[in-house]
């Protein structure tokens, strides 16, 4: 886990910067919760989140919920194959 704070002056394009990436299958929106909390927990406790989010089969609106709650950008992510689920990209820097 690295110590380094997200924001301005590291730069993921900066030589040697470190991208921190989560990524969970969320199973149709039945773990979205104990993701989140985990997340909420890690920066409570280091005072880091992660750069990236990667979330898959979210159910309608729970992307959303997501941006909201965690404060992070959505962003355009492949449609999920299967109807009625939704994969989402989170950012943790601004558009």
């Amino acid at each position: 886990m690295s110590s380094r704070q997200p924001g301005p002056g590291n730069s993921p394009t900066e030589p040697g910067a470190v991208v921190e990436h989560f990524g969970w299958k969320i199973q149709h929106g039945r773990h979205l919760a104990p993701a989140l909390a985990l997340l909420e927990q890690r920066a409570e406790r280091t005072g880091q989140r992660p750069d990236l989010l990667s979330q898959q089969e979210l159910q309608p609106g729970q992307g959303e919920a997501v941006s909201e709650r965690l404060g992070m950008t959505s962003v355009a992510a492949p449609p999920n194959l299967r109807q009625g689920s939704e994969n989402a990209l989170f950012s943790a820097r601004p558009p």
